[in-house]
């Protein structure tokens, strides 16, 4: 029978059994029937022979049906008319179907029975059975063994995956790099090199993160990442006949450069746990302890003619370097999510961190002496680290999931190399002095795909 005229075959059934039931004043039985002949009807396969009874039982002990939180007569199911056929019992709580394969009866406060009296094995830490003057009907449950010619049939609440592991790949730019000069030409005062000529292309890694569902409300989740190859490069020759300047670069000026360049390489590390909380609405929300680790470094140099036809360089770097630690709060949103295989998630979080020791290390190459010098300075300071995203993900099967995204990440209070450039004074090499500056930002953004595993 196909659907249209499953359904043409239910409404009649549905207004009889309906009509039979209010006739004997049994409003849970009509609740039950409803169940029973709607299932059918959504359900390809399932006959139900003719119209189910309710059986007028002795007033004590009362007994209620399976999966129907009200109190009344007791409902005959499974296979009224001897035809072998199962029956849909409802579950008005979760609006899950069970199967039944022969009748059963629980009496108030009673164990599950079959037809034949005899108790049917069930979960007791799961079974939950409405006690004599209680009507609060039945709550989350497992039924095992039901002792019929189906065998094992198991009736369970949706429940979350124990564990839920995901694998992406980050597809990361480092944005706002900073606009600073450092040589100009000596004939026309124009920049000849700035930092943001050396601006990084893409860099990719993998994250990972683990969650274990203690329940279905809570939850525990790692998370891991480390993108350490951000790498940029730049350089300039001066035209025929004209040379370049440093620009305030450590206080010891490199002067006539024929050719200059400049390199810089930045990473990031993170590790998150987390605790996550959803109370059965759209929003998971999410309360944990962070550790994000920013890194960078910055060569140049400048190529100059010594006079006696040699060439020799003048060199600079610095390196800085912040630990954040912190903790976090933000929220996991369902966006999207329309019961098919495909959903779309929002994320946010962020929190306020100590940034130990907050640190810059620069040095200097005399080209013409050979000498080297070298300072350091650090501090202590706050920062704060946020992260945003969004999330889609496609059921490839009931474990596997195949997602697809976008992530920014944003630090502030942190020292960046480009903004040591000018804290160092190396005039005297052997008496250099420095300071640290650890209130710049940073800006991450980039794709994320990857897939999501459960079990």
């Amino acid at each position: 029978m196909n659907a249209s005229s499953r359904s043409a075959a239910c409404e009649p059934g549905l207004r009889r059994a309906g009509a039979g039931l209010f006739s004997r004043g049994l409003s849970a039985g009509t609740r039950f029937a409803g169940i029973l002949l709607g299932a059918a009807c959504l359900v390809p396969g399932l006959t139900i022979a003719q119209e189910y009874s309710v059986s007028d039982l002795p007033d004590e002990p009362a007994p209620i049906v399976v999966g129907e939180e009200s109190l009344g007569d007791s409902v005959l199911v499974g296979d009224p008319d001897g035809a072998g056929d199962p029956v849909l019992v409802g579950d008005p709580v979760q609006g899950m179907p069970v199967l039944v394969g022969e009748p059963i009866l629980v009496e108030q406060g009673g164990t599950p029975q079959d037809a034949a009296g005899q108790d049917l094995a069930v979960d007791p830490g799961q079974w939950n059975s409405t006690q004599s003057g209680d009507e609060a009907g039945i709550s989350e449950y497992t039924v095992s063994d039901w002792g019929s010619s189906w065998g094992s049939v198991a009736a369970e609440k949706t429940r979350c995956p124990n564990w839920v592991a995901q694998v992406d790949a980050l597809f990361l730019f480092l944005g706002n790099v900073p606009s600073r000069t450092l040589y100009i030409n000596d004939a026309t005062g124009a920049s000849a090199l700035n930092l943001t000529e050396a601006n990084p292309g893409m860099s990719a890694a993998p994250r990972y993160a683990v969650i274990w569902n203690r329940d279905a409300c809570r939850a525990f989740e790692i998370n891991y990442f480390s993108v350490g190859s951000f790498h940029g490069i730049a350089d300039s020759i001066a035209p025929d006949g004209e040379t370049f300047s440093s620009q305030n670069i450590g206080g010891a000026p490199f002067n006539d450069i024929l050719g200059a360049g400049v390199e810089t390489t930045s990473g990031i590390k993170s590790w998150e746990f987390n605790l996550r909380r959803n109370n059965g609405g759209s929003i998971t929300w999410i309360g944990g302890f962070r550790w994000v680790q920013w890194n960078q470094q910055l060569f140049t140099a400048g190529a100059f003619d010594s006079g006696a036809g040699e060439i020799l360089v003048d060199a600079y770097a610095t390196e800085t370097g912040n630990n954040l630690y912190g903790g976090q709060l933000g929220a996991d949103m369902m966006l999207w999510n329309r019961g098919n295989r495909f959903k779309v998630n929002g994320l946010a979080k962020g929190g306020v961190y100590y940034n130990y020791q907050a640190f810059q290390r620069s040095s200097y190459l005399d080209g013409t002496t050979g000498e080297v010098a070298s300072i350091a300075a650090a501090k202590d300071t706050t920062s704060f680290v946020g992260e945003v995203g969004l999330v889609g993900e496609y059921r490839l099967t009931n474990w596997l999931s195949w997602r697809a995204g976008y992530t920014v990440f944003w630090l502030g209070g942190v020292a960046n190399a480009a903004n040591q450039l000018s804290l160092s004074n190396f005039s005297d090499p052997a008496a250099p002095t420095t300071s640290i500056s650890p209130y710049s930002s940073v800006l991450l953004h980039g794709a994320t795909t990857g897939l999501e595993a459960r079990w």
